[in-house]
């Protein structure tokens, strides 16, 4: 879990799903969520799909626990998450 800022600087809580092809943005259904093996992805609603190769660089704040990931040719993400280094090297990987 970790919480997205929107354009109007709203926190809204999120899941990131990685794989080796795109970065999935999900909105948990809280009213959905279970205490079965992968209940998160059964109870989200898929938000936003982003290619990795339209990832265009991730920046990560030095103070507080913020990171956005950029995108090419499109909108950025701004996210915070106490797990922001694990992000940033998940991500970095699939960097040109």
């Amino acid at each position: 879990m970790l919480t997205k800022f929107n354009d109007e600087n709203k926190k809204q809580e999120r899941c990131l799903l990685i794989t080796n092809k795109s970065i999935y943005n999900l909105k948990l259904n809280t009213s959905k969520i279970n205490n079965m093996i992968g209940a998160i992805w059964t109870a989200s609603i898929l938000r936003r799909k982003i290619p990795l190769n339209k990832l265009a660089g991730i920046t990560v704040s030095r103070i507080g626990f913020e990171f956005v990931i950029h995108v090419a040719q499109n909108y950025d993400y701004r996210y915070m998450s106490l797990e922001k280094y694990i992000h940033f090297f998940i991500l970095s990987k699939f960097l040109n």
